[in-house]
C-alpha cells in the first residue's frame, strides 16, 4: 500500500481524563457540565470537544440546569456572580461562591458570562455550557507530509477548542489526556 500512516500524538495534559458527564437537556437545548475539579473540563471549550461538539456557550441563565444536575440542593439568587445558572460549594472558588456550599446560584442583575475559552477554576465548581454540532473552524489542509508536520504546533490548542475535520479515512480520539490523530494520504493510490 503506497499510503502514508502518520500518528501523532499530543500530550494535552499531565492529568488523567475522567470521563465526560452525561449531558443534561433543558429548554430544548442540550448542556454538559463544566467543572473546576478537572483542569481538563475547566472551559466549555475543552467540554464541547470531547463531547464531538462546538461550544455554543453559557446560555441559561436559569438554575435550571443546576437543578437538573444536583437535584435537591438549595437555590441562591445573588446579586453579583455570572449571568447564566451556576453551581457553588465554597473554597477554594472565590467571589460569591466562596460563601455558599452545594448551592444552585442565579444572578438576575448580571448581564455578563465567562467565554468559552475562560477557565472557571477560581469562579465557580461547575457551570453548564451548551454544546452545538455547529461548523467548525479547526481543519488540517496539508496534503504533504511535510505540510502536516509545519501545522503540529498549532493543533493541539485548535484540538482542545473544536473537533477537527480530518481527510477521509482519518480519526481523532482524546483519552488519557493524550490527544491521538492517525491521518491517512494518499491511501487510495
Amino acid at each position: 500500500m503506497k499510503g502514508i500512516m502518520i500518528l501523532v500524538l499530543f500530550l494535552v495534559s499531565l492529568t488523567a481524563v475522567s470521563a465526560l458527564s452525561a449531558p443534561a437537556s433543558f429548554n430544548g437545548k442540550t448542556y454538559y457540565v463544566v467543572t473546576s475539579t478537572d483542569v481538563t473540563e475547566d472551559t466549555g471549550a475543552e467540554v464541547c470537544a470531547k463531547a464531538g461538539m462546538v461550544c455554543n456557550g453559557y446560555t441559561e441563565p436559569t438554575n435550571g440546569v443546576c437543578k437538573l444536575v444536583h437535584p435537591g440542593i438549595a437555590t441562591s439568587t445573588g446579586w453579583s456572580g455570572d449571568l447564566a445558572g451556576t453551581y457553588c460549594n465554597g473554597a477554594p472558588q472565590n467571589g460569591v461562591c466562596a460563601g455558599l456550599t452545594n448551592s444552585c446560584l442565579t444572578c438576575p442583575a448580571c448581564t455578563n458570562t465567562v467565554s468559552c475559552t475562560t477557565p472557571i477554576g477560581n469562579l465557580y465548581r461547575e457551570m453548564y455550557v451548551e454544546c452545538t454540532a455547529g461548523a467548525c473552524s479547526v481543519s488540517i489542509g496539508a496534503t504533504t507530509v511535510a505540510q502536516f508536520m509545519n501545522q503540529i504546533a498549532g493543533l493541539n490548542t485548535q484540538f482542545s477548542q473544536c473537533p477537527p475535520t480530518l481527510p477521509a479515512g482519518s480519526s481523532v480520539l482524546f483519552k488519557n489526556g493524550i490527544t491521538l490523530v492517525t491521518i491517512n494520504m494518499n491511501g487510495g493510490g
